[in-house]
């Protein structure tokens, strides 16, 4: 026997076989289905990643000798220390900024990837994006 249910209203089929409606307004309360695995834009690249480098003790180690050595104390040529740390830490941020953009692009190939939604009032599948799918669709 079927439940009559307002047209508003979505059916939303869960895995176990219980299915409940929901308000429209609700079903899409989630937002969009996009996937977005990125760290930086390009605006907070190098301060997040310097960030996240000053993280490990060895970083901090060296950018302390480094410093040490600008210093009257270190008789010396600081040079070497100064521009071997600077290249290390831009180094690991080109390295992060290039991992970061490798995986904005496969975010955007799963997002642009098809899939089928049921338009019930046709009967027939619709493919459309994967970000564009919502949650509450059949």
């Amino acid at each position: 026997m079927a439940v009559h249910q307002p047209e508003a209203w979505r059916r939303i089929a869960m895995r176990n076989g219980i299915s409940e409606a929901v308000p429209p307004a609700l079903a899409r309360s989630q937002g969009p289905n996009a996937v977005h695995t990125t760290r930086y834009n390009l605006l907070t690249w190098l301060p997040k990643s310097l960030y996240q480098q000053f993280h490990r003790l060895a970083n901090v180690y060296y950018v302390l000798v480094a410093t040490l050595a600008c210093t009257p104390l270190w008789h010396g040529r600081w040079e070497s220390k100064v521009i071997t740390v600077v290249f290390i830490l831009l180094a690991q941020a080109f390295k992060d900024g290039y991992e970061d953009l490798k995986r904005r692009f496969d975010d955007h190939e799963e997002n642009t990837r098809l899939s089928s939604r049921c338009v019930p009032s046709v009967q027939v599948p619709e493919d459309l994006p994967w970000k564009s799918c919502t949650e509450g669709d059949e």
